[in-house]
């Protein structure tokens, strides 16, 4: 079954099957990231809001994420043509907290930048 975000909220995404409905285009303040799944690993595109000023940042670079087997979850980034090894990670909470997702993400693209 393939599986779309349907609602953007910071700590939460909620799930259903893409075959129900149209994808949800990209929005001036979000960057896409490919999120891969447990069991297998499938693909999916999702969104996360992080602002104008961070998706001008984001601008060359390729993220991508996936919920561990604890819950955390793991962001990923790199810039475009860079290798798999020079790919750096952050960790964030699957719940309200001072580590959500997308201040995860943001940290994440600082640390790009720099």
């Amino acid at each position: 079954m393939d599986l779309k975000v349907v609602e953007r909220k910071e700590t939460k995404l909620d799930l259903i099957d893409l075959d129900l409905l149209e994808p949800i285009p990209k929005r001036d303040d979000e960057v896409e990231l490919t999120q891969y799944i447990r069991p297998n690993g499938k693909k999916s595109i999702v969104y996360a809001p992080v602002g104008k000023d961070y998706v001008e940042k984001a601008k060359d670079f390729i993220f991508s994420t996936e919920i561990l087997s604890t819950g955390v979850i793991a962001i990923y980034g790199k810039k475009v043509g860079q290798s798999d090894e020079d790919e750096l990670t952050e960790l964030a909470n699957n719940f309200e907290s001072l580590n959500t997702p997308t201040i995860a993400l943001k940290r994440l693209i600082d640390r790009l930048n720099n």
